[in-house]
């Protein structure tokens, strides 16, 4: 498995962990409803301390079911609140150039996001893996 497959498996994870917040609450705050989709970016390494500020060299539409390939040139539409969410979210990784680790960032409303980082585990005769979360930033 390629480390942006595992990336992806990520994202479809914290749309389906977004999902289940939501019903859990359900009925005790009206929040709106979670975004479905997220449009991931996968990001050229950065400098930046907490954010991904490379260049984009690829990009996604990632559902909890689905993934599928976007070309990086195509326009966006304007993302609508609903309730405390928008109707998508947007997310972006890049992978350290010494592959060790992936900074992970997304936003699924106007105050609700979250970035960290997630150092690569690479065991013998295994797939890779993630480690344990870094928290970078929340909002």
């Amino acid at each position: 498995m390629e480390i942006s497959d595992l990336v992806l498996a990520h994202f479809q994870q914290v749309l389906s962990d977004l999902k289940a917040e939501a019903e859990a609450r359900q009925g005790k705050h009206d929040w709106g409803t979670p975004p479905s989709v997220l449009v991931v970016e996968q990001r050229q390494p950065s400098s930046h301390a907490d954010f991904n500020t490379g260049m984009t060299i690829r990009r996604w539409r990632v559902a909890v079911s689905t993934v599928t390939a976007m070309t990086i040139d195509e326009e966006l539409p304007t993302a609508n609140r609903v309730g405390m969410y928008y109707d998508y979210g947007k997310a972006d990784f890049a992978i350290s150039a010494d592959a060790t680790s992936v900074r992970i960032g997304w936003q699924v409303g106007p105050r609700y996001g979250r970035g960290y980082d997630l150092p690569l585990e690479y065991v013998e005769g295994a797939p890779v893996r993630f480690g344990a979360r870094k928290e970078l930033w929340v909002s």
